[in-house]
């Protein structure tokens, strides 16, 4: 083998490795929301795995960014734009508190 060849190999081989290497533990918060129902009294809103917020006339996008619930909300118009919130898990309990104060509690299922 000549060293140009070797090289390669090695090169190679260290390529194909970076792929074994097992990928981030995913968020626990994006874990507990991702694809779930929240419901509080007669309001329901889908969190899709996909990042999309469906439901009882809300609509918009949502992720995790530094241990936070981040929204950017298209409607309702009275809560349009974006927001970084603090979620508080109990159970199959989840509770939102906005930046203003504002708290909202859900049922997660």
């Amino acid at each position: 083998m000549t060293p140009k060849f070797t090289l390669g190999a090695v090169a190679c081989a260290l390529v194909l490795a970076a792929c074994d290497i097992p990928t981030a533990a995913v968020d626990p918060l994006n874990a507990a929301l991702s694809g779930k129902t929240l419901t509080s009294g007669s309001t329901t809103i889908m969190l899709g795995s996909d990042g999309t917020i469906s439901g009882d006339g809300v609509a918009g996008t949502w992720e995790i960014r530094d241990g936070k619930f981040c929204r950017t909300l298209t409607q309702p118009e009275s809560l349009q734009g974006s927001e970084c919130q603090t979620v508080t898990l109990d159970g199959d309990k989840a509770t939102f508190q906005s930046p203003t104060g504002r708290t909202s509690s859900f049922t997660l299922s």
